[in-house]
């Protein structure tokens, strides 16, 4: 009787949802007052209004950078994003920051939402599901990107990010054709809303190669093949226009993939303790004021979990591990002139890899 008014409550029809919103929303409501920080806030939400107030710029929104720089320049392609401020303008400039605020308030919530069905859909209880997803909706973590307006293009990508793996999911288990064109569909609008969004075909391959085994993939090789070449093509385009806008695949800035790697690799022990021990947190972090304490700590934890866990699901830690690598390595690929930081809103869906380490110890 018990078990049955708890589901009543939470998890019956559209209650998830509701606790969802309500619980993001008492938890970041405050952040509805919040003005800018001046970084990039003030270029993109205040500086670009009478821009972004235009609609007829939409189009022009797809031909340069986030940072509108002179033609062919800049580093980021990110026109999913300007859209975003640009529909926030049309409240008028007296509203902008209100709006922006509250849009970075719905953006969490949608994302909060779609993480709930996703977990879901990888066979996950139902009520298990929704306590992770609360849990992440009101992560101190979390914060960062929904105080920080620019912050927004991580919870803008996990809104397509999220879809992107649960038809490429749907498309295993029935092998329907509609959901390849939804996988690819919102694949594309996560690459026009950052370039985060390229290692999604990767953890797709990881998936299958852990969890469906090679016998399964050769006796769907059809399916495959068409998420193969629906893939290169995609990318090929998304790379032509890349490349049209920018001159230049990577970006204008000077990088240098390896060394900018090996460069701020470090931050990833601060950027882990983070997660489990939220103190000390920053929007803009600078790596040598960051301490490893946390880190350490954390990851020792993790380790001794893992080394007494009776009941280990090798293939959901090795997933989680894979989740939170490949999302969080492109991050770490920053101009060389860069100060040597860690920004938290970048840790947003990377951190979601340690729902799957810690389901499967």
């Amino acid at each position: 009787m018990e078990n049955n008014k708890y589901q009543k409550i939470f998890l019956n029809s559209w209650h998830p949802f509701f606790w969802i919103a309500l619980t993001v929303f008492l938890v970041y409501s405050a952040t509805l007052s919040f003005n800018i920080v001046y970084l990039d806030d003030n270029v993109l939400v205040v500086n670009d209004y009478f821009y972004n107030k235009n609609l007829s710029n939409l189009p022009s929104a797809f031909q340069e950078d986030i940072f509108r720089t002179p033609y062919q320049g800049g580093s980021y392609y990110r026109p999913i994003l300007r859209t975003t401020f640009m529909l926030d303008a049309q409240f008028g400039e007296g509203a902008i920051i209100f709006m922006s605020h509250l849009t970075n308030l719905l953006l969490h919530f949608f994302a909060v939402c779609l993480l709930f069905v996703l977990l879901m859909k990888f066979g996950i209880k139902k009520e298990t599901a929704l306590w992770l997803s609360v849990i992440f909706g009101v992560h101190p973590l979390a914060a960062q990107t929904v105080s920080f307006i620019p912050g927004r293009n991580d919870s803008l990508l996990a809104i397509f990010v999220f879809p992107a793996i649960w038809f490429f999911l749907d498309l295993l288990q029935t092998g329907k054709m509609r959901s390849l064109f939804w996988h690819l569909f919102f694949l594309a609008l996560a690459l026009l809303t950052k370039e985060t969004a390229v290692i999604v075909p990767a953890l797709c391959f990881i998936y299958a190669i852990t969890f469906e085994g090679g016998k399964k993939i050769i006796s769907n090789l059809t399916n495959y093949l068409y998420l193969f070449i629906g893939w290169l093509s995609l990318y090929s385009g998304w790379f032509l226009i890349r490349k049209a806008v920018l001159n230049n695949i990577v970006g204008n800035a000077d990088y240098q993939i390896v060394p900018s790697i090996l460069q701020n690799l470090p931050s990833l022990a601060p950027a882990i303790g983070k997660i489990f021990l939220p103190f000390n947190l920053s929007v803009f972090p600078v790596l040598r004021d960051m301490t490893m304490v946390y880190g350490t700590i954390s990851l020792a934890l993790l380790l001794l979990w893992f080394i007494f866990s009776r009941n280990k699901n090798y293939r959901l830690i090795f997933f989680g591990a894979a989740w939170f690598s490949l999302f969080i390595l492109p991050t770490l690929i920053k101009p060389m002139d860069d100060t040597s930081d860690f920004n938290e809103n970048r840790i947003y869906i990377p951190m979601l890899g340690f729902i799957f380490i810690l389901l499967g110890m």
